[in-house]
């Protein structure tokens, strides 16, 4: 552990798996201690995988920094992406 504390990271990604399984209450103890380890360390957290409001209210609630999943939208070509953004507020919350 100690020498986790000493390397230069400065966003920790959590992995899908786990957050799959968010909503539940053992997994969400352990990514909220997760959470509070990283951001001990400063380092920023990212939730990769993230698809439904559940999940994304979970992750609200204990602080997660940033989130990344289809919550938001499926992966599309670049001119689509820009009118998204063009058109909605969702640039906002990223």
């Amino acid at each position: 552990m100690e020498s986790i504390s000493r390397l230069p990271f400065s966003v920790l990604k959590i992995d899908k798996c786990l957050i799959d399984h968010v909503c539940e209450t053992r997994v969400k103890i352990l990514v909220d201690h997760i959470i509070k380890l990283s951001k001990a360390l400063n380092m920023r957290v990212l939730a990769e995988g993230v698809e439904t409001t559940e999940q994304l209210d979970v992750l609200r609630k204990i602080k997660c920094d940033e989130i990344q999943g289809f919550y938001y939208a499926r992966p599309m070509p670049e001119a689509q992406f820009i009118e998204y953004v063009r058109k909605s507020d969702n640039h906002k919350k990223l």
